[in-house]
């Protein structure tokens, strides 16, 4: 098919971080969109698209009345688009509620301007998570144009077509658009990025025919273009699509950069092809305007593809390992802050609150993590050294950076603080009653930690007092863990507290030398390696560990040094066949039983270039086997990779299950051609699984993982099949060229929990094995039933399915709560949802100026969820 018209889509990239440091290209926006509207102004055929809704935020914070005015109404006349995401982020490496916030935010920056968004531009980027299209559907995004960069990426050589409907698991689907680029012509392992296209192919060519002799800007991955004269690059572009038939009759043509603004001569360049060669047409666009075209004459026959598109840009925040697991852990905490104050009378965290942390993760998880450093080791080997002071530019940009994670994490920490001194109502260090509360929103069982002066503690549970298990931490404090059950959802329990030894009597759960053994399950640690060679349930010896290879959380230290990726089209030539770091010495150093836990601490050390030390302490409870990793070490200019590894042992066909943003996909039944065969993203867990039995693996720090095998680089479009049962979590690297290392100098952190289950796998089980071991329960000294909670039941809300969990909750002011709820297991699912009965209205709609709220009786509400859906209700507690 003949492409008879090719619409400009005028934008910059918005890279945050990457060519200068923050505030400087925070005001470099400012600049651009200023040039924007004089030339809005000037000529009504110009058209802008905002990228990046935080571009758009940090004008309308520095510019005068008159300005936001113009600039607002623009939008409003559709001269300027915004497209619908706050920042460019990693959407495999958010939650769910990151990725609605992200849409959301831009639509609140446009509330009121009757300019529907309905665009998403994903530029450099080469994937997009499972649920984003469901994400962008339930906001009306119609529309996605993936803008793919040329590095480390493979979908511009993917066998999926140029235009398709990209459908999540509930079958929301959004129409996806991308160019690719020349399978048979590619030589380079850097690639012209899609999004700036439309200068490379169109504008660039052109002025040299128009201006001979100009200088032009561009980089290796470009030089080949830059040899074309006039129209030779869009029919370079455009016999390439052919080849590759595309299948419309328009094009849409990103004219972007990183950070650039407006170019200077596009629209006089415009002028002169529609006068000089005038086929196909040339015209200033916006992507709505473009799509509504093309839906229009082409709906019903874009096809829909369903799955997973997995993209390496995910590794890139694992050089950054150490704020990318504060990043994580702020998530966490908070949800479960937010969980206990949305139980309270008196609800004390804003909105304000909460989004000033929310936008410090979103500035986190943005694709850029610091300043683009390509060919830093000819820099560090031309100045001396990496102290030389030409670096603390760089420097500083990373610790920006990671300033976004340490900032979300000092919000959440003041709101915590300021809950735990609200709350408390006894002597945290001698306490009579305490109260324990369940941040979930289905009834667990789980260890309760507890610090106080006493050197024993007993709670009354049920008809008796319980003894915990008690050590010392410094001659004034001591820590006290118990095991607590049947804890309802979003529940309390009132319990009694005495300072008293437990009766002499046998331990439940025991450490032995290398050996950890509790009522279930039996684990022994390897003497060699450090790792654990055999987990055996009792109550059927059943080996859950294949220790042929590696044993379970052994770590693989590889030096990189010398490696140099090949074309991106086939990946690497052959595989990388790298060995580990040997391992010089492994020590006990520790161990302990209980009525409650057992644990055991190893000391490894690795020896590379230099000697590598990890500590790790396993800990045996009823929940399963927890492991918490240290590794002592600071990340040099060598190149390096570490990843943990997790070998199950599977009788039958195996299968791979892997979570994000409430959802899990099956690997590698779901993944999409073009993506990538590593670094595959997790949000909480993986299950590994055959017919008869799961093991749920939940990771806190580390985001990515390879299966069955250790994978340093993508290999191409062809996908070895996964041999083994194996998960290997990639903890960190600094392999990207484009990244200068990081020295770190704060402790890496990992910690993973191994949760057994004998029977096939079941997503709702593996979510409430997972969210129960990165959400403890929290225990406050006092009894809050004084303060409205419960003295043994729900305080907010229990849903009838099992299968159906509440994904996140929102403060939204005026006593407002909104509740984001998942269905996991992909059926359609009837649920009633139970309120306490402190609450006083509900609503189905996600707007909370609605007026459609009712009361919230204690029979609830009835919800219908199609497979996988996500819904929104609010909840009204004044």
């Amino acid at each position: 098919m003949s492409i008879e018209s090719i619409t400009l889509v005028h934008h910059t990239h918005t890279d945050i971080g990457y060519t200068n440091n923050f505030p400087a290209i925070a005001a470099t926006h400012v600049r651009h969109l200023r040039d924007v509207l004089r030339r809005c102004r000037q000529d009504r055929r110009f058209r802008w698209t905002i990228e990046a809704g935080w571009a758009l935020k940090q004008f309308l914070l520095a510019a005068g009345d008159d300005e936001k005015q113009d600039l607002l109404a623009r939008i409003r006349s559709g001269q300027i688009e915004v497209s619908a995401l706050y920042v460019q982020p990693l959407t495999q490496v958010c939650n769910l509620e990151e990725l609605c916030a992200c849409v959301e935010w831009n639509q609140e920056l446009c509330r009121g301007l009757d300019a529907p968004i309905t665009t998403a531009i994903i530029d450099d980027m080469g994937g997009l998570s499972y649920n984003m299209p469901q994400v962008l559907a339930r906001h009306g995004v119609r529309y996605i144009v993936n803008g793919c960069g040329g590095w480390r990426v493979m979908l511009p050589f993917t066998t999926l077509p140029h235009v398709f409907r990209l459908a999540s698991p509930d079958d929301s689907s959004v129409i996806f658009y991308h160019l690719g680029d020349d399978k048979e012509n590619r030589s380079d392992d850097i690639g012209p990025a899609q999004y700036g296209f439309g200068e490379i192919y169109f504008l660039w060519p052109l002025l040299k025919e128009m201006k001979p002799g100009i200088s032009l800007p561009g980089d290796d991955g470009e030089k080949t273009i830059f040899q074309m004269k006039g129209r030779q690059g869009v029919d370079a572009l455009l016999a390439r699509l052919h080849r590759d038939n595309y299948p419309l009759k328009s094009l849409l043509l990103q004219v972007s950069a990183d950070n650039w603004g407006p170019m200077d001569y596009l629209p006089e360049a415009v002028d002169y092809w529609n006068s000089h060669y005038g086929n196909p047409t040339i015209r200033f666009g916006t992507c709505g305007e473009f799509f509504a075209d093309v839906e229009k004459q082409y709906g019903p026959a874009i096809p829909t593809i369903k799955g997973e598109l997995t993209c390496s840009w995910t590794e890139h925040v694992l050089t950054n390992a150490a704020a990318t697991g504060v990043y994580r852990g702020v998530k966490r905490s908070l949800a479960d802050v937010c969980a206990l104050d949305a139980c309270r009378a008196r609800p004390s965290i804003s909105n304000a609150e909460w989004s000033r942390v929310m936008e410090q993760l979103l500035l986190y998880c943005d694709h850029t993590c610091g300043i683009s450093m390509w060919d830093w080791e000819k820099k560090v080997a031309s100045y001396g050294s990496f102290w030389d002071e030409t670096f603390d530019t760089v420097r500083r940009a990373w610790q920006i950076n990671a300033d976004y994670a340490h900032g979300a994490r000092r919000g959440v920490e003041a709101m915590k603080s300021r809950q735990a001194i609200e709350l408390c109502s006894d002597d945290p260090d001698l306490p009579k009653t305490v109260t324990v509360f369940n941040p979930l929103s289905f009834g667990r069982d789980g260890m309760l930690s507890i610090v106080t002066s006493q050197s024993n503690l007993k709670l009354k549970m049920g008809e008796g007092f319980v003894s915990a298990d008690s050590r010392p931490i410094n001659p004034a404090l001591f820590l006290h863990k118990i095991w607590c059950k049947d804890m309802a959802p979003y529940g309390t329990k009132v319990l009694a507290a005495l300072a008293e030894a437990p009766a002499p009597g046998p331990a439940v759960y025991a450490s032995e030398g290398w050996k950890l053994a509790g009522p279930d399950l039996a684990v022994e640690i390897d003497p060699a390696s450090g790792g654990v060679r055999s987990m055996r349930t009792a109550s059927d010896g059943t080996e859950w560990v294949d220790a042929s290879r590696n044993t379970l959380n052994q770590a693989l230290y590889f030096n990189v040094d010398g490696v140099h990726q090949t074309a991106v089209r086939n990946g690497l030539d052959e595989s990388l066949q790298l060995q580990p770091a040997t391992v010089k010495s492994v020590r006990l150093l520790g161990g302990r039983g209980g009525l409650h836990h057992a644990s055991a601490i190893v000391e490894v050390v690795l020896l590379a270039r230099r000697e590598i030390t990890l500590e790790t302490q396993y800990i045996l409870d009823a929940s399963g086997l927890s492991i918490r990793n240290r590794i002592r070490k600071v990340h040099t200019l060598d190149k390096e990779a570490c990843y943990f590894a997790f070998p199950m042992r599977m009788d039958g066909e195996f299968h791979f299950d892997v979570e994000q943003q409430g959802q899990t996909t099956r690997f590698p039944d779901e993944r999409l051609p073009g993506s990538t065969n590593h670094n595959l993203a997790v949000q909480d867990f993986v299950s590994v699984s055959d017919s008869q039995r799961h093991a749920v693996l939940t990771t806190r720090q580390a985001c990515a993982m390879c299966l069955g095998k250790q994978v340093h680089y993508h290999f191409g479009l062809d996908y070895p099949a996964i041999e083994r049962p194996t998960v290997l979590f990639y903890a960190f690297n600094n392999l990207w060229n484009t990244n200068c290392p990081l020295h770190q100098t704060d402790e890496l952190v990992f910690e993973y929990h191994v949760g057994l289950h004998n029977e096939a796998f079941s997503a709702s089980k593996a979510y409430r094995t997972a969210r129960s071991a990165t959400h403890p329960l929290e225990i406050i000294p006092g009894d809050l039933t004084a303060q409205g909670f419960s003295k043994n039941g729900c305080n907010l809300l229990e849903c009838s399915a099992d299968n159906v969990l509440v994904e996140s909750l929102r403060p939204m002011d005026g006593g407002v709560w909104r509740v984001r709820l998942v269905e996991v297991d992909r059926r359609a699912t009837r649920a009633t949802l139970k309120f306490a009965g402190r609450l006083k209205g509900c609503s189905t709609r996600a707007e909370s100026d609605n007026d459609e709220w009712r009361p919230a009786s204690a029979d609830g509400i009835v919800l219908d969820l199609g497979p996988a859906e996500m819904k929104t209700i609010l909840l009204r507690t004044n």
